[in-house]
C-alpha cells in the first residue's frame, strides 16, 4: 500500500486466498490471470488493464513472428518428448504440468509432444507433478529435459543432472537449463523471448545433430 500502485497484476489464485482480492482492491484494481494463460490471453488482458489495446495486439503481433521462426528453425517436433524438470532436496524431481503452467507454451505453440513421464506413471496432467527419487529415472524417457533453476541447490541440481546416476539419462538425451520464472511466467523479464532464444539457440541445434 505504501507504493501507491495504480494497478496490482499477476496469477488470479494469489488474489483469491483469505481474501485477498477485497483487501488488495482497496489500494488499487486488481487483475488475476490464469496460470495457464498463453501470452496472447495474458498481454490482451493487461493491454485493457492499462487502456492500450492497440499497442498490446501489434505486441502479440510481433511475438507471433517470432514464434514462427522459432518453428522453424526447430522443425516438426511433434515426435520429440519433452519435460520440464526441477529438483527437490529430498531427492524429488518436479515435472511440470502440460496444461496446468504457461509452461504448456512448449507443447501448444511450439509442438513438443507431450512428456511422457506422465502417461507411462499414470500421473494427473491437470497439475505439477513431484516425483520420488525411486521413480525419478522415469524422466529419463523423454528426449530433451528443460532443468528449471530458482536457487543455488536447484542450479547444481540441474549441472548435474547429465551425470545423475539415479536418473541415468541416455548419451543423447538433451538437457538444457532456464530459470524457473521465465518459463512459467509470461510477463516475467525476457520471459517469452529467453525461452525462444533457448529453443533457437540451445535446443534446435542439439536435435539436429541427433
Amino acid at each position: 500500500a505504501e507504493l501507491q500502485p495504480d494497478l496490482l497484476a499477476g496469477f488470479g489464485f494469489l488474489f483469491d486466498r483469505d481474501n485477498n482480492f477485497e483487501l488488495l482492491s482497496e489500494i488499487a484494481p486488481v487483475v488475476g490471470y490464469d496460470t495457464a494463460d498463453d501470452f496472447r490471453a495474458v498481454g490482451t488482458l493487461m493491454a485493457g488493464a492499462l487502456g492500450l489495446p492497440e499497442e498490446g495486439a501489434a505486441r502479440i503481433a510481433e511475438l507471433e513472428v517470432e514464434l514462427q521462426a522459432v518453428r522453424d528453425a526447430l522443425g516438426d517436433v511433434s515426435n520429440v518428448s519433452l519435460s520440464l524438470v526441477s529438483g527437490g532436496e529430498d531427492g524429488s524431481v518436479r515435472v511440470l504440468s502440460p496444461t496446468f503452467n504457461a509452461a504448456s507454451f512448449y507443447y501448444d505453440d511450439v509442438g513438443f509432444a507431450v512428456t511422457s513421464v506422465f502417461d507411462d506413471l499414470g500421473l494427473d496432467t491437470d497439475n505439477d507433478q513431484s516425483i520420488s527419487a525411486e521413480l525419478a529415472s522415469a524422466i529419463a524417457v523423454d528426449d530433451v529435459l528443460v532443468c528449471l533453476t530458482f536457487d543455488e541447490f536447484t542450479e547444481d541440481f540441474c549441472a548435474g543432472l547429465p551425470d545423475d546416476e539415479l536418473i541415468g539419462l541416455p548419451d543423447e538425451a538433451i538437457v538444457v537449463t532456464t530459470t524457473f520464472s521465465q518459463v512459467i511466467n509470461v510477463l516475467a523479464p525476457g520471459g517469452l523471448r529467453a525461452s525462444f532464444d533457448l529453443i533457437t539457440d540451445e535446443i534446435a541445434p542439439q536435435l539436429a545433430d541427433r
